[in-house]
């Protein structure tokens, strides 16, 4: 069996069961109660939270990992922690922290917490003494892959952005669909106008939903996926052909933020002002129960 890739982090769990029960009892009135689960809450009563922080303190990597009571081995895979794509929408609170960034060679601090347990241990990352790349390699590199998360984090505020305002742009037109007045007709044909420009704006950055594979080298998404491509296939220091792609990638990037700037300060605020005058009430009217007698 080979060995797995990264750092094993080993520990003992050995929970005080006769407290857990009591607290899962408690938890499970509580949610009964409130007749809902609230997913951003703290871990479950099996998960231990695991941090891991650089030289500077800081953590840059947190996952969750399931645990049995006894000894448990958990894998950290030598990464800090990454960047949502914007072709990806919004995770559910509580969802696992996007990772993948490799991190330099040095000294990392590894924290598991339990309730109210917490204990650590230093990691010490080496880099692979076959490979012919100085530090100073490594950091130009890192540097750049800071650079280039840096960029999908701004692209993906700007999908998200898109996405919420057709969701608002649905919900309204749900609430208002049996109304005929004028400013409801008004509200609904500008609903539908601003869907065709969030679509217009949204095809800068991801690709169109068509049959088949589809490549579009000029989309947003493609120009950072060719950065991302050049800059993870070595740790060799970036060259030209990095600066480029990631220069192009950036251009592609201010267009597609002048645009949705552009609709937010201008097409936006105009729905926002017919939304108001339609007096639209997101609240049912509800009537008194009666019971017969």
């Amino acid at each position: 069996e080979n060995r797995p890739f990264g750092a094993t982090l080993s520990l003992v769990f050995n929970p005080d069961t006769s407290k857990q029960k009591k607290d899962e009892k408690k938890k499970k009135e509580e949610q009964i109660a409130k007749s809902t689960t609230d997913t951003s809450a703290a871990a479950p009563s099996d998960s231990v939270k695991f941090e891991i922080l650089n030289a500077q303190g800081n953590v840059i990597r947190t996952f969750k990992a399931k645990v049995k009571k006894g000894i448990n081995r958990v894998q950290w895979d030598l990464d800090r922690k990454g960047e949502r794509w914007p072709s990806t929408p919004k995770p559910e609170p509580g969802a696992p922290e996007e990772g993948g960034v490799p991190v330099l060679p040095g000294t990392y601090k590894a924290r598991i917490s339990y309730a109210t347990f917490a204990d650590s241990a230093d990691v010490a990352v080496k880099f692979d003494p076959r490979l012919n790349f100085s530090q100073e390699d490594l950091i130009a590199k890192d540097a750049m892959r800071q650079e280039l998360l840096n960029r999908i984090r701004i692209a993906t505020q700007a999908a998200d952005r898109l996405r919420d305002a057709k969701k608002t742009i649905e919900q309204i037109a749900g609430v208002i669909k049996d109304r005929e007045d004028t400013t409801a007709k008004d509200l609904k044909k500008k609903g539908v106008a601003l869907e065709d420009s969030i679509r217009t704006i949204d095809e800068l950055i991801n690709a169109k939903e068509v049959q088949g594979i589809r490549r579009d080298p000029s989309l947003l998404t493609s120009r950072l996926g060719a950065v991302s491509g050049y800059l993870y296939s070595s740790w060799e220091k970036p060259g030209e052909t990095e600066r480029l792609a990631l220069e192009q990638a950036t251009q592609s990037l201010q267009r597609v933020v002048d645009r949705i700037n552009q609709f937010f300060t201008t097409q936006w605020p105009a729905y926002e002002t017919v939304v108001a005058n339609a007096k639209i009430s997101f609240f049912e009217k509800y009537q008194p129960l009666k019971v017969d007698k």
